[in-house]
């Protein structure tokens, strides 16, 4: 008789002893300990297998193989009544059983160290992840082990009966089994926290159409963790009667929130039309609605000087079809360079700017300023990037050009490689101390340029865009003060006020005119602005996007998303004292003009008087 792990079970072979030692059935031993039992009656070798066990032993031989590992048995296996009989010792070397034999009882006592090498699992859950400080969190244990070994011990780090203070904790267990086997530690995260509380409410119980609404925000969080808000409807002013519904959501730091509603009210009366409120009250840089007939103002008609820089003009064709030369002249002095091309070749492209030195002297180039938006499909946001950039300050950079010899002279272009219906558009300003021969060329990304761009084809103008080679790029306009009164405008980049400049298209020999002056640099001065005056750009033709100068100051116009014609304007200034006012303005590729410099009376401001 044996007992298996708690199981009384009958051997069909009893035991017996041979030499001293007990000999026991291997087979019966063996599928109770769920091995597989093969008896290959050819070399009378027995092969048990299992999971993680392998034993071969042949009957008449004192050594075994235990998992590939020779085994010696202190007298070797034999044949009794049909079944292989093996030592008592051999079982608990070879099997990882303990075995106990009572002379007395004849009984056989096995027992499988299950999990003897196999570590247990941690696991614990919490009766909720968050709690509020203070409060005692309940820990449900859920540790095992995957052979069933009992577990001994628990070791807890970062547990206790409260949490007095916000903040996030670790809690960790880890298990020790019978065998003395230790888990892997888990740890479970506990937040800690009390929620913020929102409020806020307004100055007043109603306002009137346009009326500035202050709104108080008396939110705080107990644990005195900063709080992050989002406002839903909180207008400055509201233009329409009724109630109107303001929510404040706020969270903390350890994910703690809350929300507040208040609804505003708002009477009939009418304190500000929306162009009103928005003159006082409205961002600079942002777009404000327009409700004035601002073609009945006067336009100015200020003396213009020009100045003498050549402008290098290349968007015809706006749409690349092919690889090909886009433009080419000579120039010699001040001048500047314009591109703007999309990519309509369904590849990618290059484009760049060569600059060869058609002399027996070395040249130099000196790029002075240079703005070139990155290549994207939202054109209209790229006029604003290239003139933000062209106005930025620049350190000056100057390329030394061997006698005919030529040079890519814009590295920073040719390193963006353009996709298909990608944009480009740049605007460079530069000085050259001799003549130096400009080619915009576009190849394909694998191809050399210098060594390409004199057997390229010349790519036809598209007939409705402009390239050419134009004197007289930059303009000085001065208005004096006494013209600097509201309500007047002075309009730019039409054809009678703003007259275009006038050029040649130096690939065909045509005289061409700049519709728009784009790459045009405008000097605006306004040597006094009157007391209580606003000055506002104001689209006429279509959407735009760009940036000018304020005394200095870069200006995005507007600082994001684009004006539309007529209704909508962007605030340059607001002149509450006399004063001089600058403006650089130049026509930004991709929008629509003429535009509308307006100046325009500030209204009353009823808050104060």
């Amino acid at each position: 008789m044996a007992r298996i792990d708690g199981g009384v079970v009958q051997l069909e072979v009893q035991p017996f002893i041979d030499s001293g030692h007990t000999l026991v059935p291997l087979r019966f031993i063996g599928e109770a300990l769920d091995l597989a039992v093969t008896w290959q009656a050819e070399t009378r070798t027995v092969v048990l297998s299992g999971a993680d066990k392998s034993v071969v032993l042949q009957v008449g031989q004192s050594q075994a193989l235990t998992n590939g590992q020779a085994v010696s048995l202190p007298v070797p296996a034999r044949i009794s009544h049909g079944r292989t009989m093996v030592p008592l010792r051999f079982i608990s070397e070879a099997l990882g059983a303990k075995v106990d034999f009572d002379t007395a009882t004849k009984l056989i006592t096995i027992t499988v160290e299950l999990g003897a090498g196999t570590p247990p699992v941690a696991r614990f859950s919490l009766s909720r992840p968050v709690i509020l400080p203070g409060e005692k969190v309940e820990v449900w244990d859920e540790s095992f082990h995957p052979d069933g070994v009992s577990i001994v011990q628990r070791t807890w780090h970062g547990l206790a009966p409260v949490y007095e203070r916000a903040g996030r904790y670790e809690i960790t267990l880890r298990v020790k089994d019978a065998n003395g086997n230790w888990s892997e530690p888990y740890t479970r995260e506990l937040i800690v926290n009390t929620p913020p509380v929102v409020r806020f409410r307004t100055d007043k119980p109603e306002y009137k159409i346009g009326q500035p609404v202050q709104y108080i925000n008396e939110s705080y969080d107990p644990d005195g963790h900063e709080l992050m808000y989002r406002w839903t409807n909180r207008q400055p002013a509201f233009f329409e009667a009724g109630e109107h519904r303001v929510i404040l959501e706020a969270w903390d730091p350890l994910g703690g929130r809350d929300s507040y509603e208040l609804t505003v009210r708002v009477s009939e009366e009418v304190h500000y039309t929306p162009t009103e409120y928005y003159l006082l009250y409205g961002e600079p840089k942002k777009v404000i609605p327009l409700e004035y007939q601002v073609l009945d103002y006067p336009i100015l008609e200020p003396a213009v000087e020009i100045k003498q820089r050549t402008l290098l003009k290349s968007n015809s064709p706006e749409e690349i079809p092919s690889v090909g030369l886009l433009y080419r002249d000579t120039v010699a002095g001040s001048a500047r360079l314009m591109l703007h091309h999309v990519n309509k070749t369904g590849q990618e492209l290059k484009i760049y700017v060569l600059a060869h030195n058609p002399a027996t002297a070395p040249v130099t180039v000196t790029l002075t300023r240079q703005g070139l938006a990155r290549p994207s499909a939202a054109i209209l946001h790229q006029g604003r990037e290239q003139l933000v950039r062209f106005f930025g300050p620049h350190t000056p950079k100057t390329i030394v050009i061997p006698p005919g010899k030529t040079e890519n002279l814009l590295a920073d272009l040719s390193a963006y490689t353009i996709k298909p219906g990608f944009c480009v558009s740049g605007l460079f300003d530069l000085v050259t101390s001799g003549p130096v021969e400009f080619s915009f060329v576009a190849v394909r990304p694998e191809m050399d340029p210098v060594a390409a761009f004199q057997e390229l084809p010349v790519l036809a103008p598209d007939g409705q865009h402009v390239r050419g080679t134009f004197p007289g790029a930059d303009r000085r306009i001065t208005i004096p003060a006494p013209l600097a009164r509201p309500n007047a405008r002075l309009v730019l980049g039409d054809l009678k006020y703003d007259p275009p400049m006038a050029g040649i298209d130096a690939l065909t020999g045509r005289e061409v005119l700049n519709i728009g002056n784009y790459g045009a640099i405008y000097e605006l001065v306004f040597e006094g602005v009157e007391t209580g005056t606003a000055v506002l750009l104001n689209p006429r033709g279509g959407v735009y996007c760009g940036a000018v100068t304020v005394n200095g100051l870069i200006w995005e116009t507007p600082v994001e998303g684009y004006l539309l014609p007529q209704r909508q304007a962007v605030i340059l200034q607001r002149v509450y004292f006399p004063r001089q006012l600058r403006l650089e303005y130049s026509p930004p590729p991709g929008s629509y003009l003429p535009v509308n410099i307006l100046l325009v009376e500030l209204p009353e401001n009823k808050e104060t008087g």
